[in-house]
């Protein structure tokens, strides 16, 4: 996959995809279920979300994107990493995009989450 450094082309490819696969050294790649808002991507994780080891720690990661059609590989990207704390603003303006995009979810996972687990923001560098 080619590596990407644009960001409206890093913004288009990862908002239009319903999975990314996030890869962190020293851990195998992930694919995680996220959701693209302004200029990053947020992966929620743990608490009884997808597992995604090393990420919570990590300050770097590489964001790799399929096509929804085949799979077929789009791109890479890397991303600066940052937990988003829940009393944070950011949380508030994401947390309805992640309720959004949860597949299956309890009707109100937000208390949930809020305690046991962890928003990641990724960033393109």
């Amino acid at each position: 996959m080619t590596r990407v450094t644009d960001p409206a082309v890093v913004r288009e490819a990862t908002r239009k995809s319903g999975v990314v696969w996030v890869h962190v050294d020293g851990h195998p790649p992930r694919a995680v279920w996220h959701v693209w808002d302004g200029d990053a991507d947020y992966v929620l994780h743990g608490g009884g979300e997808q597992v995604v080891p090393g990420l919570a720690e990590a300050a770097q990661a590489e964001v790799s994107v399929r096509a929804k059609s085949n799979g077929a590989g789009i791109l890479t990207w890397l991303a600066d990493v940052t937990t988003v704390d829940p009393a944070d603003e950011q949380w508030a303006t994401v947390e309805p995009l992640l309720r959004k995009a949860r597949l299956h979810a309890e009707p109100d996972p937000s208390a949930r989450w809020r305690r046991t687990a962890t928003l990641s923001r990724l960033s393109p560098r």
